[in-house]
């Protein structure tokens, strides 16, 4: 044991005492092996060979899953392809009512495009072209506020629709409501910083937003001298 010692104190630069020598081979047959299933590769290498074989282990799950379930597997192939189908032939009723709307639009018959763009969301309630041009049609009717709920709708589904938000910026700034009508239209000119129209939106509702803050300021000097 003490020529073992000697060994393994030679080999680690003469630094190991007889003691930590003892506790070094002690250590060797006592490690947790158990906690290496718990080990994470932490370099790139490594990290792709693991997730490749979790890859591996998956598709063999799912390929033993549909070996011992075919029934369930077929039917649910089946509504899913049955689903796809469905959703397209609403989106293509939708379609056709739409551009119908959109030719009473061209005409100027803004209510009878409203009721077609309306029919058409009956089968595609998510679609940021029909929501929008809901919206325009009842900003033409002059009705903000349904205009504006529905080009909330449209830019929640579509938040970089330059055209909604430059109609969003008009709503807020014909409510009054410059300063976020601003922030819409800053949106705008940042996607489309060459558009001639949003240039000159941005320029006149900059100017209103300017001359209410002179008088909000002018307001509290005066107020500030009672």
């Amino acid at each position: 044991p003490k020529e073992s010692a000697k060994k393994e104190s030679s080999a680690t630069g003469g630094k190991l005492n007889a003691e930590d020598a003892r506790a070094l081979r002690v250590s060797r047959y006592t490690m947790d092996y158990s906690k290496w299933d718990t080990w994470t590769p932490s370099d790139d290498v490594s990290r792709q060979e693991e997730l490749d074989r979790e890859e591996q282990e998956e598709k063999r799950r799912n390929e033993e899953f549909e070996r011992n379930n075919p029934d369930f597997c077929r039917q649910f192939m089946d509504d899913m392809a049955e689903r796809k189908k469905s959703t397209q032939k609403k989106q293509e009723i939708a379609d056709g009512l739409r551009l119908k709307g959109n030719k009473f639009f061209k005409a100027r018959d803004y209510p009878r495009a409203l009721e077609n763009y309306m029919e058409a969301l009956k089968s595609a309630p998510f679609d940021p072209k029909l929501l929008l041009n809901i919206a325009q049609a009842q900003l033409k009717l002059k009705d903000h506020e349904e205009g504006l709920e529905f080009l909330n709708r449209t830019l929640y589904l579509d938040a970089d629709n330059v055209k909604a938000l430059s109609r969003h910026a008009f709503v807020l700034a014909e409510q009054g409501n410059t300063a976020d009508a601003l922030v819409s239209i800053n949106k705008a000119l940042q996607l489309e910083p060459q558009n001639a129209e949003l240039v000159a939106q941005h320029r006149e509702i900059s100017i209103v937003e300017q001359e209410k803050q002179a008088e909000r300021a002018a307001a509290a000097l005066k107020s500030r001298l009672r």
